[in-house]
């Protein structure tokens, strides 16, 4: 499953429309953002809670002793408590994260911009100034002046949408080449 989803989104268009789509939906309503992530982790943690706490049940059942099972099953069980209960605190230290992964992102641009020169009449120049805007984005979501997560959400639609953009422009100066 990894691979084909890997090599889905080795295509341009499918990370333009991924970028594209969940960008618009973290900019238009981040509110659903923050309720749909809370509810997906918490499913995935009940989901596999359940077939350890089956598999111990029976072993405690038949032997007397639930074992490894069991124990695995109650810890996911208390942890997506603990999730649907603590997501919001959790969830204000995304501004750190994400402001982090869209620093070294940004950094990355700079310093590939001219590796990826591929021609001398072609200048790296946008792609270091796409880099810059990038790395001020990140460090404005470091240091989350806005107080507000649902603002992060939007703020991080913004710069999936803006990534999808360059991610066409870097594809169509690609195919020029």
């Amino acid at each position: 499953m990894l691979t084909k989803i890997n090599q889905l989104f080795k295509s341009t268009f499918a990370r333009v429309a991924a970028l594209a789509v969940v960008g618009v939906w973290f900019l238009i309503l981040p509110d659903t953002v923050y309720t749909v992530l809370k509810w997906v982790i918490v499913a995935a943690l009940l989901a596999a809670a359940i077939p350890g706490l089956i598999t111990g049940l029976k072993q405690r059942h038949a032997t007397g002793n639930g074992g490894w099972e069991l124990t695995r099953g109650v810890t996911l069980l208390i942890a997506a408590v603990l999730v649907a209960a603590l997501l919001k605190p959790v969830i204000s230290m995304l501004p750190a994260l994400i402001g982090i992964m869209v620093i070294l992102f940004g950094i990355n641009k700079v310093s590939s911009a001219k590796k990826d020169q591929r021609f001398i009449n072609v200048s790296p120049l946008p792609q270091i100034i796409y880099g810059i805007v990038v790395i001020i984005a990140g460090a404005v979501l470091l240091f989350n002046p806005f107080h507000a997560v649902l603002v992060l959400f939007q703020v991080t639609g913004a710069l999936m949408l803006v990534m999808a953009v360059m991610e066409v422009v870097t594809a169509i100066r690609a195919k020029r080449n």
